[in-house]
């Protein structure tokens, strides 16, 4: 790597990386405009995660045209008695895709509650910031349209 590219200041040759930077950024998936700039407003640090956490569960298998590794069965599980079995491969599913897809998170807490009568799961998924003292959580519903 270029001492040009690196986070190193070239004079003393310490990380000028420090609390106040801004470490992880990501597009948001609602494609938001910037009233000011007219362009599309970036997630950084902590919103990042949570947006490419619910992302990479929320997507289906095969969804993604050149990555169809990235994504669970939720959608297909969805349709599965809403029963303790279907409550464990949720969890099973999302362990699975957060531990091999994000390497920015671990400490990964998955609470599945299901909602029998009406076909539907109140999902919270809790977990650590790796390198970094911080934790956070994302919940979600979900139940099946048709």
């Amino acid at each position: 790597m270029s001492k040009a590219l690196s986070d190193l200041n070239p004079l003393t040759g310490q990380s000028i990386v420090d609390s106040r930077t801004r470490v992880f950024s990501d597009l948001d998936i609602s494609f938001l405009k910037h009233p000011q700039k007219n362009d599309i407003v970036p997630l950084y640090d902590l919103d990042a995660i949570r947006n490419s956490v619910k992302t990479l569960i929320l997507s289906g298998v095969n969804e993604r045209p050149f990555h169809p590794e990235l994504g669970t069965p939720l959608g297909e599980l969805l349709f599965e008695p809403a029963d303790t079995f279907t409550a464990i491969a949720i969890r099973t599913e999302i362990l699975r895709i957060l531990q091999e897809h994000e390497p920015r998170v671990n400490g990964v807490t998955v609470e599945v509650l299901d909602y029998s009568d009406d076909n539907a799961y109140n999902i919270t998924v809790g977990f650590n910031i790796s390198g970094r003292n911080l934790t956070d959580s994302v919940d979600f519903y979900l139940t099946r349209l048709r």
